[in-house]
């Protein structure tokens, strides 16, 4: 049985005898600048997506909203069991433990 240049998916590959191999060090083909691979996946962020972005990243708790959590802990909220639980969870889902 002969299996020389099969590749994964089962096809024969080209015969050796036509493949043209780079010299060792020979410089590779560089792209002109600015070109784009199109090959590669993109993310293009709105500008409106940025606005909303950066607007909750500076709003600040209020003085009402930190209160309330402070009195929430005070009060033990921490130590419902299915508070725990999420928070157990959500650890572990991020990777710090």
């Amino acid at each position: 049985m002969d299996i020389k240049h099969i590749g994964t998916d089962g096809a024969r590959g080209p015969d050796r005898s036509q493949r043209t191999v780079a010299p060792l060090g020979a410089a590779r083909p560089v792209a002109p600048a600015g070109a784009v691979r199109r090959d590669e996946d993109r993310i293009e962020i709105s500008a409106e997506a940025r606005a909303l972005a950066e607007a909750s990243a500076d709003a600040p708790l209020s003085p009402e909203q930190l209160a309330e959590l402070r009195q929430w802990i005070a009060d033990g909220g921490y130590d419902a069991p299915e508070v725990l639980d999420v928070i157990a969870r959500r650890l572990l889902q991020s990777g710090e433990v």
